[in-house]
């Protein structure tokens, strides 16, 4: 399973890293040894991850980003930041490149956790009330918190063990 981080801030990267471990561990069935986390740090497309190591913290990875997406690196699940570093609204465009590229790829479409501030946009503010209603796989949290994100990747995780076993 590969996870995507895509936050342009590194300190909230690696909080969110840490509530994605933490909902790994948590769930039966499920380990760190079979999850990749790769962080984005641009919101845009085509992404330049950076792969996310796990120990006791989580920490970004010396090697240098991957430079070419492939079907192997491709997400399970998204923890998608709404605006890049310069405050432009990026996640509406990212999210409809990342669902072209699935659909291209022939590969499932990935879980979505919108993981932000409300910037009190109105773009923002349609795009968060819309979005989950077009595509169920996607979920606006409201928050940037650690534990709603913790709980939201935990409902994922859930959701995915009992499709595997239907």
């Amino acid at each position: 399973m590969n996870i995507w981080i895509v936050e342009d801030n590194e300190t909230d990267a690696l909080r969110a890293a840490k509530a994605v471990v933490a909902a790994v561990r948590s769930t039966p069935s499920m380990s760190m040894g079979s999850t990749h986390l790769y962080w984005e740090q641009t919101l845009h497309w085509e992404p330049r991850l950076c792969r996310v190591l796990v120990g006791e913290e989580p920490r970004l990875s010396d090697d240098k980003a991957i430079s070419r997406l492939t079907p192997d690196v491709a997400p399970t699940a998204v923890v998608l930041d709404l605006l890049d570093k310069e405050g432009a609204f990026q996640a509406q465009t990212f999210l409809s490149a990342l669902r072209t590229w699935e659909v291209e790829q022939h590969i499932p479409a990935s879980f979505v956790i919108i993981w932000s501030v409300n910037s009190g946009r109105q773009e923002v503010k349609t795009f968060v009330d819309l979005e989950p209603l077009r595509d169920w796989r996607v979920r606006w949290l409201g928050t940037k918190g650690d534990v709603e994100l913790t709980r939201a990747v935990q409902g994922y995780l859930r959701t995915q063990l009992e499709l595997k076993y239907q």
